[in-house]
């Protein structure tokens, strides 16, 4: 699932030698490895200059139960969930929203997911906020932390959702997010092709290129037909491939495969 070396390389930023240096030792002794992204196996591998006996790439699953109803979601909500921290691109996408409130007043952004501190001690939320101009302001909502089941029925509401992470293992949001029929715009950084094939099951940005991010949230508002297309294969992709049940299977077999091994 990554590593505190693994997620300060990924942004750019230090690590104490202790900590990489335990981390290192741990995986030098494991004898399997299992990642839950291909691109986190093998930044992981070249990061730490090892090379385990057994490797196997698992990516999370989220639970799939009955029919998405498509025709249920609500004009204009579109929605963000998850931590607020800066590797997930949220003040790249405040950025992006000043944008898009200046296209169409009409939409508005929900954020869900809990405040957390900067390296100084400051709230990520208020600097999300002091990002926005005026106008934007008026179409932005935090509301905090929900829970799981609320954020699956949110999700069933939701429109659009948007997560341009800049560092990820294999994040569950964009997952939920599909699964529930949102039109999903994720990060085309890291493990983000693994989770979606671009203008097919959602579309990816830069996370660093907030005008990207608006004109994707633009593009996905005012196309319905391309929105629905995105939103059905969407939900296809996570029944198909990130399913309990496939994953599942995959866990047992290699768990199996490394007792008998």
């Amino acid at each position: 699932h990554g590593s505190v070396s693994y997620f300060a390389n990924e942004m750019k930023s230090k690590v104490s030698k202790s900590t990489f240096m335990l981390e290192r030792n741990s995986l030098a002794y494991s004898r399997a490895w299992v990642s839950t992204s291909e691109y986190t196996l093998k930044k992981t591998k070249n990061l730490f200059e090892l090379r385990p006996t057994i490797e196997k790439v698992i990516h999370n699953f989220v639970e799939v139960t009955g029919s998405v109803e498509l025709s249920n979601k609500l004009a204009n909500f579109v929605i963000y969930t998850g931590s607020l921290v800066e590797k997930k691109g949220v003040y790249s996408l405040m950025k992006a929203w000043n944008i898009v409130s200046h296209k169409n007043r009409d939409l508005h952004l929900h954020i869900y997911g809990k405040d957390t501190r900067t390296s100084n001690g400051e709230s990520v939320r208020a600097k999300m906020f002091d990002l926005l101009e005026e106008q934007a302001k008026r179409s932005v909502t935090f509301h905090g932390h929900v829970t799981a089941q609320e954020i699956k029925s949110l999700l069933s509401q939701a429109l659009i959702a948007v997560f341009p992470s800049y560092a990820e293992a294999f994040a569950l949001a964009p997952l939920e997010a599909m699964a529930q029929g949102c039109a999903t715009i994720y990060s085309r950084l890291g493990s983000g092709p693994e989770v979606i094939t671009e203008g097919v099951d959602g579309l990816l940005v830069n996370p660093s290129n907030f005008e990207e991010i608006a004109l994707a949230i633009l593009n996905l508002n005012e196309n319905k037909e391309r929105r629905l297309m995105i939103a059905t294969n969407g939900v296809k992709k996570i029944k198909n491939s990130f399913s309990s049940d496939i994953i599942m299977k995959q866990n047992l077999e290699f768990y199996h495969r490394i007792q008998v091994g």
